[in-house]
């Protein structure tokens, strides 16, 4: 488990879920579409490093909604890989595809740290905060034990809307030329400390 820091009014406090983080780039939004019925049909693209792409069955399992305040800079440590295909799962293909948000925010959606890590059938992989941890580990969403903490991602808030407006992204990642779409909800209140409030597991589909 890992701990990160997060940034309000100036003042640095450690011990909490945000990120103060900088120079991840920007995306400009659009409205997306925030089902939660967002597992995509697997995507297989050429590449010399892809996983076989009837074999690239993963889950994400993830905290998909976020109690932020208009100080909230970033978060990190919050998502996990679940490998449910036959074969090893390459952690260092994954790469983030697209991101898009809505009401006018602007965030960055980035793989902060790398991992080399072969992910074996039936394993997970992903840095995790004590909160992240028990929201997906300790309630049972993911049984599957955790062998590789290195691989994280991060997103940075450029902008967000005011206070009491809710917010929408959708982010695909993509794993061994497989793709899946994770939508995201963001609560903006600049009453409360930013928090993890919702977990969900999607999962690829599998290839005819």
């Amino acid at each position: 488990m890992h701990s990160c820091a997060f940034r309000r009014s100036g003042v640095l406090k450690f011990g909490g879920l945000f990120s103060c983080l900088i120079g991840c780039g920007s995306v400009t939004s659009s409205k997306p579409d925030t089902g939660r019925d967002a597992a995509i049909d697997a995507i297989p693209d050429a590449g010399p490093d892809a996983t076989d792409a009837t074999s690239a069955l993963y889950d994400i399992a993830y905290i998909y909604e976020f109690t932020i305040n208009p100080d909230t800079t970033g978060v990190s440590a919050f998502l996990l890989v679940i490998n449910r295909g036959t074969a090893p799962l390459a952690l260092s293909t994954a790469r983030v595809a697209f991101v898009n948000v809505d009401s006018g925010a602007n965030l960055a959606f980035t793989k902060s740290t790398d991992s080399t890590r072969m992910l074996a059938s039936g394993r997970a992989a992903g840095r995790l905060t004590q909160d992240a941890m028990t929201k997906l580990v300790t309630s049972g969403l993911t049984t599957e034990p955790i062998d590789d903490s290195n691989l994280d991602f991060t997103m940075t808030f450029l902008s967000v809307p005011p206070s009491g407006v809710e917010f929408h992204g959708q982010v695909v990642l993509e794993i061994a030329a497989t793709k899946l779409e994770l939508p995201f909800t963001f609560h903006v209140d600049a009453t409360a400390e930013p928090s993890l409030t919702t977990a969900q597991r999607l999962s690829v589909h599998s290839t005819p």
